[in-house]
């Protein structure tokens, strides 16, 4: 779900994943659209979707590992290209959680 927050007249001045205020709607399919439109169309609304697509990946990760360790799957099951892209980003965020570089919102 995506969240707007607005100025004292209503207008967007932000878009967040979780609401800032209590009962807050999420925002509808067309005022998102216009105003995503409103903004420099390959800065904004590309920065936009590599973080959303950054959150998708990780919840990914989430997965696979969940079903590997119910033994729904085994990690071999996936193929050779997807078992190393894998490996390599469980390496990559287990040595920055040792070294605490990011904070826990961020992700990787």
């Amino acid at each position: 779900m995506i969240y707007a927050e607005r100025d004292e007249n209503g207008n967007i001045i932000a878009l967040r994943n979780n609401p800032v205020e209590p009962d807050q709607q999420e925002i509808s399919t067309e005022e998102l659209e216009t105003f995503l439109s409103e903004y420099d169309q390959n800065k904004t609304i590309s920065a936009f979707f590599r973080k959303l697509d950054n959150e998708v990946i990780r919840v990914l990760d989430d997965l696979v590992d969940l079903l590997v360790m119910k033994n729904i799957i085994k990690i071999t099951d996936l193929p050779e290209q997807a078992q190393q892209k894998l490996g390599n980003r469980k390496r990559i965020r287990s040595k920055i959680q040792d070294n605490c570089i990011l904070d826990e919102d961020e992700i990787l």
